[in-house]
């Protein structure tokens, strides 16, 4: 079997992101491999060009959702997962699976391990 040195664990901070980061977790311990855990921050799907807001608007919603997801992630793992299993969490915005793509590239990821948005059957298998 080949060696895994390095883990990315795409978690978009749902139900289900304690089990996946489980997952990881474990494999991670078989294989002392790094885990990085990635969220990306999903840019808007409306046009905004034509809303009258004040300068720095857009900036102060990215920075909250940040804030959020850096608070949800913070109560997901735990302080001592940070050493013990050689982790950490970075975050990016755009087009998730570019982004996912992107980040494992540059981290020479040997594995992805991420959810499957609540899909099952023929849906999940597609």
């Amino acid at each position: 079997m080949e060696n895994i040195e390095n883990i990315l664990v795409s978690l978009t901070v749902t139900k289900d992101s304690k089990n996946i980061l489980d997952h990881a977790i474990s494999i991670a311990e078989k294989f002392n491999a790094k885990i990085v855990v990635f969220h990306v921050l999903r840019e808007p799907k409306m046009d905004l060009s034509e809303i009258n807001y004040e300068s720095g608007f857009l900036q102060k919603i990215k920075k909250q959702q940040e804030e959020e997801v850096e608070r949800e992630l913070r109560s997901l793992i735990p302080e001592e997962y940070y050493e013990k299993y050689n982790l950490s969490t970075e975050m990016t915005s755009g087009q998730p699976f570019l982004e996912i793509v992107n980040k494992a590239k540059s981290l020479n990821a040997d594995l992805i391990v991420m959810g499957t948005h609540g899909r099952s059957g023929l849906s999940h298998v597609l």
